[in-house]
């Protein structure tokens, strides 16, 4: 049974949210407190197009995507080319660790994810390809290890 389109709506949401570092960058860029972002994530709340707009353009994600889940996710613009990059980074570290049985916080995948993209030298016109993890995997799998 398909699940109703409120909780789609909120899944996008917070997979928006997610793109953030932090979820005081995303309710400074929203201008609303905690709860509220936790509620428009719930789909306890209606997210104004306003504050939409503000949540989705820092980190490249089409509004038209977010209304309705079709069309492409992030736009054409660097903002949205660098949470591209980012976001399947932070997929490949996931299957990385799933496999390995290892888990890591959101913020320290993310924290990965960016050193390995700053790392790459060609950062100019990158693809959506996936990056080649095999000279982070050893880093990668300390960081899991480590106790925190």
């Amino acid at each position: 049974m398909p699940r109703p389109l409120k909780s789609d709506f909120a899944e996008r949401i917070r997979a928006m949210v997610d793109l953030y570092e932090t979820r005081k960058e995303a309710m400074a860029a929203a201008d609303v407190s905690r709860p509220q972002l936790d509620r428009y994530m719930r789909g306890a709340s209606k997210i104004s197009l306003n504050v939409a707009a503000r949540l989705a353009g820092p980190v490249g994600i089409s509004l038209d995507w977010l209304a309705s889940g079709a069309g492409r996710q992030f736009l054409d613009n660097e903002a949205g080319d660098r949470a591209q990059q980012k976001s399947l980074v932070t997929d490949q570290i996931d299957r990385f660790l799933t496999d390995g049985k290892l888990t890591l916080s959101r913020a320290r995948k993310w924290d990965l994810a960016r050193g390995i993209l700053n790392s790459k030298p060609d950062q100019e016109g990158t693809s959506t390809d996936e990056v080649d993890l095999e000279p982070y995997l050893d880093f990668i799998r300390a960081a899991a290890r480590r106790k925190r």
